[in-house]
C-alpha cells in the first residue's frame, strides 16, 4: 500500500501542476521532484501511508477540481478529512474552504497580490516568534523533543530540498508575483502560510508541512520553468537531467541519513531475526502467561509484541521503573540486582506470584550507557538492534554464576534469565 501511496503522491503533484501551469514539462518535473523529496521528520509526506499523509493527499486531489464542486460536496469532503485527522484535517479544511471561496469570488490580481504580501507578513511574524521563545502545547513529556529551533528547522529543509531548491523557490516566487495566473498566486500565498505555520515555535507544528510538500513543490516548479521553458529542446533535456540528478543525490543522502540509526548487520531494521526468535520462544514458554518481562523499554516493547508475555510498560516504562532499572548498572552484587528487579511493578497487573524474566542484550547495555536524563525520557529508547560485546559478556557471565539468576534462553544478541524468588534463590529450590 505504501508503494501505491508513493506513486499517488507523485500523480497528485503532476495533476496539480497540470492544472496550475498547463504545461507537460513542468507537470512532469513536479512529479519527479515530489518523488525525490522526503520530509524525513514529522511530515513524512511521500514514503509513509499514515492518516496525516492520506489527508494531505486527498486534500490536494480535491484542490484540482475544487471550482466544480457544489457546496454540499465541499462540506461533506471537509467533514471526512477532518474526521480522518483532527489536526492536519482542520488545516486542510481551511485550505479547501479558502481556495473554494477565492475561486468563487473571482478575486482580482490586485487582491491576490495583497494576499501574497499578507502571507509574507505572516511568515515574517512566524520567524520572529522563534526569537521570543518556544512553547509546548501538549502536556506530554515527549512534546519538548518535537519543538525545534528555527535553525534546526532550516537544517531539516536543507536536508530535504538541498540548496538548489532555495534558488528555485526564489525564482518561482518572483515569476508568480510578476505575471502568474490566479491559480498560481493562490498556491503561492497558501504555500507561504503553511510554511509559516510549520515554522511556528510550538511542539509538533512541523507536522503541518505534510500539506506544504505539494504546495511548495509548485513554487519550485515555477522556478524550474523560469530556467527551462525558453531554452532550445536540447538544452531543456540537459536542464531536466541536471535538476533531476541533483534531486536524486539529495534524496539518496536524505534517506541514507534517515535509515542510518537502524543499520544492523547489513540491513536497515528495527528488529533483528534473533529478537524475533526470542519472542517465538517466549510465546511457547510454559510459564509465559504468569511471567513479567523486564528489560530496556525498546526490547520490552518488541518482545512483548512478538511473544504476548507481559512486560513492565513496554516502550512507555514508567519513570519509577526506569530509575530502578537504571540503578542496576551501579550494583556489583547479584542480590541487589535481584531485589531491584523485583521492585519493578506492572501498572496493569499484580506482580504477586509472577515469575520475573530479566532480558539482557545489546539494546539493554546501550540503554544503560545513556545519560540519566536520557534514560528517564521515553524519547531516547534504543530502536535498533545491538550486538553483545566482550565487556557485556563479562556482566552476563557474572549473572550466570550467581544463584539469583537462571539462564533459560540465549542467542547471539540476548539472554533471558529467570529471576530468583523474593525470599531465596535458585540454589534453594529444585530446577
Amino acid at each position: 500500500l505504501e508503494y501505491w501511496h508513493y506513486m499517488l503522491v507523485a500523480l497528485a503533484a503532476f495533476l496539480l501542476a497540470k492544472k496550475v501551469f498547463k504545461n507537460n514539462l513542468l507537470s512532469s518535473m513536479a512529479a519527479i521532484i515530489s518523488l525525490l523529496t522526503f520530509e524525513s521528520l514529522m511530515a513524512y509526506t511521500t514514503l509513509f501511508l499514515i492518516p496525516q499523509t492520506l489527508v494531505a493527499l486527498l486534500t490536494v486531489l480535491a484542490l484540482i477540481k475544487i471550482e466544480e464542486y457544489k457546496l454540499r460536496w465541499l462540506v461533506f469532503f471537509v467533514l471526512v478529512i477532518f474526521l480522518m485527522h483532527y489536526i492536519v484535517g482542520a488545516i486542510s479544511a481551511l485550505i479547501l474552504i479558502g481556495v473554494y471561496l477565492s475561486k468563487r469570488l473571482n478575486l482580482s490580481t490586485k487582491i491576490l497580490n495583497l494576499g501574497i504580501i499578507g502571507s509574507i507578513l505572516v511568515i515574517l511574524a512566524s520567524i520572529g516568534m522563534n526569537f521570543v521563545g518556544r512553547w509546548e502545547i501538549l502536556a506530554r513529556e515527549e512534546a519538548k523533543y518535537f519543538n525545534f529551533s528555527l535553525m534546526e528547522k532550516a537544517g531539516f529543509f536543507l536536508d530535504w530540498y538541498g540548496l538548489i531548491s532555495f534558488s528555485l523557490i526564489l525564482l518561482g516566487c518572483l515569476k508568480i508575483v510578476k505575471n502568474g495566473t490566479s491559480d498560481q498566486k493562490i498556491i503561492l500565498a497558501t504555500a507561504i502560510i503553511i510554511l509559516a505555520i510549520s515554522l511556528l515555535p510550538f511542539s509538533y507544528f512541523l507536522k503541518f508541512y505534510v500539506i506544504g510538500h505539494y504546495l511548495l513543490n509548485m513554487v519550485i516548479v515555477a522556478g524550474v520553468g523560469v530556467l527551462l521553458l525558453n531554452l532550445p529542446r536540447f538544452l531543456k533535456v540537459i536542464g531536466v537531467l541536471f535538476i533531476t540528478s541533483v534531486f536524486v543525490v539529495i534524496f539518496y543522502t536524505n534517506q541514507l541519513a534517515f535509515k542510518k540509526p537502524l543499520f544492523f548487520r547489513n540491513f536497515n531494521t528495527s528488529v533483528s531475526p534473533n529478537e524475533i526468535e526470542a519472542g517465538k520462544w517466549l510465546s511457547s514458554y510454559d510459564n509465559g502467561a504468569n511471567a513479567l518481562l523486564i528489560s530496556d523499554p525498546a526490547l520490552q516493547y518488541i518482545l512483548e509484541a512478538a511473544s504476548g508475555v507481559n512486560s513492565a510498560g513496554g516502550a512507555y516504562m514508567s519513570p519509577e521503573n526506569r530509575r530502578l532499572l537504571s540503578d542496576l548498572g551501579s550494583f556489583n552484587q547479584s542480590s541487589l540486582i535481584k531485589d531491584n528487579l523485583l521492585m519493578i511493578k506492572d501498572r496493569l497487573q499484580d506482580n504477586k506470584d509472577r515469575e520475573v524474566l530479566f532480558v539482557v542484550g545489546g539494546r539493554y547495555f546501550s540503554w544503560q550507557s545513556l545519560s540519566r536524563r536520557e534514560k528517564d525520557s521515553i524519547f531516547y529508547n534504543i530502536w535498533s538492534p545491538k550486538i553483545i560485546n566482550e565487556q557485556n559478556r563479562s556482566y552476563i557471565d557474572f549473572l550466570k554464576e550467581s544463584p539469583e539468576f537462571k539462564p533459560i534462553y540465549e542467542n547471539d544478541e540476548l539472554i533471558i534469565f529467570s529471576v530468583g524468588p523474593k525470599n531465596g534463590n535458585f540454589s534453594q529450590r529444585p530446577n
